[in-house]
């Protein structure tokens, strides 16, 4: 049987990903990613004292985190590392899928690695899936989206380390797909379904959320957190129509799971209720009153189950740090004491020089900075990397000059209202990262990476755009399938660079 292009181009693309991203989880020296002694501990409580851990004054020790990073966490200093324990503020959903990984595994550290890395070939199988949801007739656009997704060498430091971006990037993008399939009207009847059981499973934890404080209610909530992950992946093929009330419910799980995931994926709420809006204010031939009562049913029924699975998380935090502490935040910013604050660094260097170090850090940090933003790709990388945007740049401005007669995928309201709905993601991201660095400085581009889906889209789109320049139908497809040779062929090398010369340098 012959195999699509595009399927082939992401089997490579995978099987690549897995290849570069374990040699990134075993090349690189034990905790030489950001805050990941911290979210290895987070397991190690789990495992030794039960759900769930309590931030409290002394897990951060700034002169501590000082002296590791610097001695690039020499042998002599790592009976320290139990002592740093500031992520325990963070939600239990990811620590909870790796506790019994981290025991298996004798505690090992490169499981808890692997492990993330397996949760981040979701988010580029993802990245390959939203581009054949929106542009099915152009599969080169996923095979592109897919590879930018996985070859980012930050990105793909950040996936191979031990922390719980991969499964927050996961949900996110679980909840991309929903809302494209939700706007272009059909959804899959078992993702539906699946959805509803998980609805069936909460109704447990609700009967035994009222047990007393370290109870078993936090690892059944992400037990049935995980049971909808894995029901709605086994039945995401079951194509037809779902039943209207599952729809609102399948929204709201997913939002539920950004909740019990990272704080840095609640950002998908807003995406989902702007969703619900666009879809019933703008589907012809209703009636005013048919598009309130869909925008209420779906609404509210994402409302609730969001609430329903987040609330066990809050509830839990407002009785072990009080009220309004909803998300173990403040309880966090009293204990980094000494951590660096974005109004001191600015009043040290001045606004014009704080701005354009800032953008700058973050510009590179998004790219490549690896260990704790010790070790910068060389300047030649980066020149490459923006002469590659430049190349997408350019493709976007053909684009915008050159339409494409006949369009391959036809115009359609649905199309429009999705690129909305992922217009708003990054946004939404980017409001993020510049809110919480009105606190703390923390230019570092990896927080942005929630976002990477819809910018990937638009990198597919921009390399492509250069086909329309083509007159005859030859040269046309191989500009076109020329996108994703090139960001295999600049960022597969990259990283094998990275891989064998860079991070041998972060050792002690």
């Amino acid at each position: 049987m012959r195999v699509a292009a595009h399927r082939a181009g992401l089997f490579v693309v995978l099987a690549l990903y897995l290849v570069l991203g374990a040699a990134y989880a075993v090349r690189t020296p034990a905790w030489q990613a950001p805050d990941e002694p911290a979210h290895v501990q987070v397991i190690a409580q789990l495992a030794g004292n039960g759900c769930c851990p309590v931030i409290a004054p002394g897990d951060w020790d700034q002169a501590l985190l000082g002296e590791l990073t610097s001695a690039r966490f020499a042998p002599e200093l790592l009976g320290a590392i139990p002592s740093i324990q500031y992520e325990d503020h963070q939600p239990p959903l990811f620590y909870l899928l790796a506790l019994p990984v981290y025991e298996t595994a004798g505690g090992s550290l490169l499981a808890v690695r692997l492990l993330s890395l397996l949760l981040g070939a979701g988010v580029v199988a993802a990245a390959y899936a939203a581009a054949r949801m929106l542009l099915p007739a152009q599969d080169w656009l996923a095979v592109s989206a897919a590879a930018f997704t996985a070859f980012v060498p930050q990105h793909l430091a950040m996936l191979a380390s031990a922390n719980n971006d991969a499964q927050a990037e996961l949900i996110v993008a679980l909840g991309l797909l929903l809302v494209i399939a939700y706007l272009r009207g059909t959804s899959s009847r078992g993702l539906a379904w699946a959805f509803a059981l998980a609805a069936a499973l909460l109704v447990a934890v609700f009967a035994l959320a009222a047990l007393p404080a370290g109870s078993v209610a936090p690892v059944l909530t992400g037990a049935a957190a995980l049971a909808m992950g894995a029901a709605s992946a086994v039945l995401w093929r079951w194509h037809g129509a779902a039943p209207p009330t599952l729809i609102g419910v399948a929204l709201g799980a997913v939002t539920g799971l950004a909740f019990l995931t990272k704080m840095n994926a609640a950002f998908l709420a807003g995406v989902i209720a702007l969703a619900v809006l666009l879809r019933w204010a703008f589907t012809p031939g209703l009636t005013g009153k048919a598009r309130l009562l869909g925008f209420l049913r779906d609404g509210l029924l994402a409302l609730v189950v969001a609430l329903a699975l987040g609330g066990i998380w809050w509830a839990r935090n407002v009785q072990t740090y009080g009220f309004p502490d909803l998300f173990g935040l403040r309880a966090h910013d009293a204990v980094v004491v000494g951590q660096l604050r974005t109004a001191g660094f600015f009043a040290e260097l001045g606004a014009a020089e704080g701005l354009q170090r800032f953008l700058l850090t973050t510009y590179h940090s998004a790219w490549g900075q690896l260990g704790w933003m010790a070790l910068p790709l060389p300047g030649w990388a980066y020149a490459l990397i923006t002469a590659f945007l430049a190349i997408v740049g350019g493709g976007w401005l053909v684009r915008v000059f050159r339409r494409e007669r006949p369009p391959l995928d036809a115009p359609a309201r649905w199309r429009r209202l999705a690129w909305v709905a992922l217009a708003s993601a990054a946004g939404l991201v980017l409001l993020q990262y510049a809110y919480y660095n009105t606190v703390f400085y923390q230019a570092q581009g990896r927080y942005l990476f929630p976002a990477l889906i819809p910018v990937a889209l638009a990198v597919a789109l921009g390399l492509a755009g250069w086909s329309r320049l083509a007159t005859g139908s030859s040269l046309q497809a191989g500009l076109r399938w020329a996108g994703p040779l090139l960001v295999i062929g600049l960022f597969v090398p990259l990283n094998f660079f990275v891989v064998w010369r860079i991070l041998p340098l972060l050792a002690p």
